[in-house]
């Protein structure tokens, strides 16, 4: 009898002892998984010191955290932060390079046991960029930190892949670009972007928001993150944005999109008003009405080839193909541009101008018409405009079947413009109410100014053949060989 209460003694004794160890265990188990399922926020502000250092090693550039760091702890743990800023270096406009109010993202941790990054959402808010240009070619966007042990040493551990972005939500980003030595800039706000990308899944974005105070927006579709990195297959884009009237569309796609290498682009712009542009060229555009451009890019080895480029403006046709090239001293541009019917009307003329008429009644509309009035056009501007010259070759070819909206039949006009070394050439045919003209342009640029030559030649014909091309007199008589 002693026995067998001795055997229930320690029966009850091991079963409380049971109880006693699960409880113990099971209450850290139970806060940690409260925690885990629910979350407690922590600050991290005993980091702030180091995590400044790090990104201002980084970067190479000062970085300061005005506002909070705080963790969430969670199977899904988000990092917040606030009052972000960059500096730029002694010796710019503005202080700052970036500005951010807050931004948080949230990682989920069980894809980084098997050495995967899943990002369930990444929310930036209030972001303001201001980037800088000076004469000298210098930029404060490109950073250079200098290179240390750790980060080295980083490099050689274990990689990760990244396999999920399951939200971006951007509010609020702002981008003013300055350049020092012209004085222009450049304004550009998204007011909001949203987009998601997985391993199998596309890429999806749309944005809207300002560029030079007009309103736009933007949707894209892409590949998946993992034909990123495809070498096989490449990453196809479709994009359509629209802004002041004209919409833009690119589809195609990229072989190499990390290293944008392999592009092959079909293009295609539209418009109802090209003049509507203008608050983005900040240059005065000729009221040609509707227009439509298409052609497709491809990327070759040394640069870019524009093929069936065809379009229209106005009444204005044209077609050509062109090729961009990278890789001597200077990009070399070539090409040929065939214009069925050119129509001058709305480069010569402002909105008062009389009301256009059919390109087939050109000639007779000039009767009864008052005198058009040119496009205002600033000799500082064609200065500026034609100092390109020195940065760039070209070989291109023009041709035009007729000219509409001016005082004249002109037709069979052939132009063969060739740049080198900043000096334009452009022998030139055309004949203008059918009296043959043949000549040459040329233009030099250079550190002093612009040299300027024309050279016309008719071989003697009768020039009394262009009143109308010489503000209508009925008075001119004679013959001329050349013109300078």
């Amino acid at each position: 009898m002693g026995e067998s209460d001795d055997g229930r003694s320690k029966i009850r004794i091991l079963r409380w002892l049971g109880i006693a160890i699960v409880g113990l265990l099971g209450i850290p188990i139970a806060t940690l998984t409260v925690v885990m399922v629910l979350g407690v926020s922590f600050s991290l502000e005993a980091f702030r010191a180091h995590i400044e250092a790090a990104a201002t090693g980084a970067l190479g550039r000062t970085v300061d955290i005005e506002g909070p760091i705080t963790l969430l702890a969670a199977l899904r743990p988000t990092v917040a932060i606030q009052g972000l800023r960059i500096a730029n270096p002694p010796g710019w406009q503005t202080q700052d390079l970036l500005r951010l109010e807050r931004a948080h993202a949230t990682v989920n941790l069980l894809p980084l046991l098997g050495r995967e990054i899943s990002i369930d959402e990444i929310a930036i808010e209030g972001v303001d960029i201001r980037l800088e240009a000076k004469a000298n070619g210098v930029s404060n966007w490109v950073f250079e930190p200098e290179p240390s042990d750790e980060a080295v040493a980083a490099t050689d551990g274990a990689t990760f892949e990244f396999v999920r972005l399951g939200e971006l939500a951007m509010r609020s980003l702002a981008i003013n670009y300055r350049d020092e030595d012209s004085g222009e800039t450049f304004e550009f706000e998204i007011e909001a972007l949203d987009a998601s990308a997985g391993r199998d899944d596309p890429t999806v974005l749309s944005a809207s928001g300002l560029v030079q105070q007009q309103p736009f927006n933007v949707s894209a579709t892409g590949g998946s993150l993992a034909a990123l990195s495809d070498p096989i297959q490449p990453w196809f884009l479709d994009v359509t944005s629209e802004i002041t009237g004209a919409v833009l569309t690119l589809n195609g796609s990229i072989a190499e999109p990390l290293h944008a290498r392999g592009i092959d682009l079909n293009i295609a712009i539209t418009g109802e008003r090209l003049e509507a542009l203008e608050s983005l060229t900040k240059s005065p555009l000729p009221p040609v009405g509707p227009y439509a451009v298409t052609g497709r890019l491809a990327q070759s080895e040394t640069g870019f080839h524009l093929s069936r480029f065809e379009g229209s403006m106005g009444n204005t046709t044209f077609s050509g193909d062109f090729d961009l090239d990278r890789a001597g001293t200077r990009p070399r541009l070539s090409g040929n541009l065939d214009v069925v019917i050119l129509d001058l009307e709305p480069f010569l003329t402002d909105e008062s101008r009389p009301s256009r008429e059919p390109p087939g009644n050109a000639d007779r509309a000039v009767e009864g018409k008052e005198q058009a009035t040119p496009m205002d056009i600033s000799l500082d501007e064609v200065a500026v405009s034609l100092d390109a010259l020195r940065h760039f070759d070209a070989d291109v070819m023009l041709s035009v079947d007729r000219v509409v909206g001016v005082p004249a039949d002109i037709r069979g006009v052939s132009l063969r413009a060739t740049v080198s070394d900043g000096q334009l050439t452009a022998p030139i045919t055309v004949t203008v109410s059918d009296l043959p003209i043949e000549g040459q342009l040329a233009i030099q640029s250079a550190d002093d100014g612009l040299g300027f030559a024309l050279t016309l030649s008719s071989g003697g014909s009768d020039i009394s053949k262009l009143p109308k091309v010489m503000n209508r007199s009925e008075h001119i008589k004679g013959s001329f060989e050349n013109a300078l």
